[in-house]
């Protein structure tokens, strides 16, 4: 199999620099002796906008690169190789800075203002070096990502086909495609435009088995400086003796549109009790209940606002937070906070994943919580979600959850089947489910347990990643 190299343009002592960085701030690099995360975000912030944020984007990839190489390595022809090499643009400062949509440190102008006009034309005549837009942390996706893209190519004369863009959303190629047909129509567009390469892989599945594997051999495990003692169930500790409290665990943090309405709709039908739920109502970030926004883009004609509203003043005023295992909603991180105890008490996972309305078919660490912790579960997420997870090699949970719902590309129709299958269910003698749940629990619960810790391996991802990188060039490997 042919090698992958990452390609930069400045190499420190503290490692490479990310690439596509606005010149106009390196001074605070070298004040800071290139150390470049926490202090430098922290200096960014404090000069020039307090909403810089960092992601350093090789992580997802690293154990699929060969070597880490400086341009000059490339353009003093010192490295010669028949692989492959990758310049990688990370959002280093939020996708919308990099891209140069929003204000902040690019100055509204995109990463491609500030790659060195020596790399350009790397990219531009050497047959095996690519932009690699490396956006494989996200799978939340701006379609304006790709107007950039192509504007500023077209600009630079930096070829379609030489670019890669990588993200973690099973739908990725649908969407591109679907842009992709109406941005060439269009009269103001070139008539030589031809497609950039989309890249999908799931970075989150590789990193939450390893935390696992971690807890499960009783190693420490750390993230972003939380050094919790996590715990995973293990199979010698379930018993088909004890029957447990809760037919549904539900966890949330950030109370995206989706994850309130399924609050909402449970507490409207009566059936909070049968859940184990977290919420704070009080720290809704990201989403107010407004009827503009429900009626238009979210539920519409599938469950009336007003009842969404009442329930909502109502729960507000009654039981605002709902925690669990951990109090303080803010602080929890999707690494680093496993406590097995909501599971061993509980049956059947709402798996409530970053999306649902919005575009983009992304598995965050969420997907796999019940997975590691031996509990089937309801995907509430974007359209073909299940699908994507079987592909993985794991087994779901028909015929006993109606899995029907997974097919719906209706957004509010979808939803709405959620719903209806969770009140069937809560609906159910409590032992029924118990003896379902055990009836599954060597042949589909232990396998997902044992696959997903698999998959921890770095060979493995590492074979993933380059048959998909290598199928997208159309190289032969």
């Amino acid at each position: 199999m042919k090698d992958i190299f990452l390609v930069h343009d400045y190499i420190t002592p503290y490692g490479e620099l990310e690439n596509g960085l606005n010149f106009d701030y390196f001074y605070s690099y070298i004040e800071k002796d290139f150390n470049k995360y926490h202090d430098i975000i922290a200096d960014l912030q404090k000069k020039y906008y307090d909403g810089v944020s960092v992601w350093i984007g090789q992580g997802t990839i690293s154990y699929a690169v060969k070597e880490e190489l400086s341009t000059y390595d490339v353009f003093a022809n010192n490295h010669k190789t028949d692989g492959v090499y990758l310049y990688p643009i990370s959002p280093f400062g939020g996708a919308s800075c990099a891209f140069g949509i929003n204000h902040s440190l690019h100055q509204n102008r995109s990463f491609f203002f500030f790659i060195p006009e020596k790399t350009k034309y790397l990219i531009r005549t050497l047959e095996n070096f690519y932009l690699f837009i490396n956006y494989s942390n996200e799978g939340t996706l701006d379609t304006n990502f790709f107007e950039v893209i192509y504007k500023d190519a077209e600009e630079f004369n930096i070829p379609f086909e030489k670019i890669i863009f990588c993200i973690s959303d099973y739908d990725i190629k649908m969407s591109f495609d679907a842009w992709y047909q109406g941005y060439k129509n269009r009269p103001d567009v070139s008539s030589n435009i031809s497609k950039i390469k989309i890249l999908y892989h799931t970075w989150s599945l590789r990193d939450k088995a390893k935390e696992f594997k971690k807890i499960l051999n009783n190693e420490a495990t750390v993230f972003n400086h939380n050094k919790n003692k996590c715990t995973v169930v293990t199979k010698e500790e379930v018993t088909d003796k004890i029957v447990r409290q809760k037919r549904f665990l539900m966890l949330n943090r950030r109370l995206r549109p989706h994850r309130l309405y399924s609050i909402l709709l449970c507490s409207h039908l009566n059936l909070l009790n049968e859940f184990y739920i977290s919420y704070d109502l009080n720290n809704m970030e990201v989403f107010e209940l407004e009827k503009s926004m429900y009626t238009t883009d979210h539920l519409k004609n599938e469950f009336p606002f007003e009842l969404v509203e009442e329930e909502y003043k109502k729960l507000k005023m009654t039981a605002p937070v709902s925690t669990l295992d951990f109090k303080n909603l803010q602080d929890v991180w999707g690494f680093n906070f496993e406590d097995k105890r909501i599971y061993q008490q509980s049956y059947i996972h709402i798996t409530s994943e970053t999306n649902f309305f919005e575009n983009g078919g992304y598995f965050s660490e969420k997907t796999w919580k019940p997975i590691g912790h031996l509990q089937p579960f309801i995907f509430l997420g974007p359209a073909n979600g299940l699908k994507e997870i079987k592909k993985l090699g794991f087994k779901t949970f028909s015929p006993f959850i109606d899995e029907s719902y997974d097919e719906e590309r209706n957004n509010a129709k979808r939803f709405k089947m959620i719903i209806n299958e969770i009140e069937r269910l809560a609906k159910l003698p409590l032992e029924e489910i118990h003896n379902w749940y055990h009836s599954i629990f060597e042949d589909i619960l232990i396998y997902n347990q044992e696959l997903f810790i698999q998959y921890e391996n770095d060979d493995l991802m590492k074979n993933f990643f380059t048959k998909n990188l290598f199928e997208v060039l159309d190289v032969n490997t």
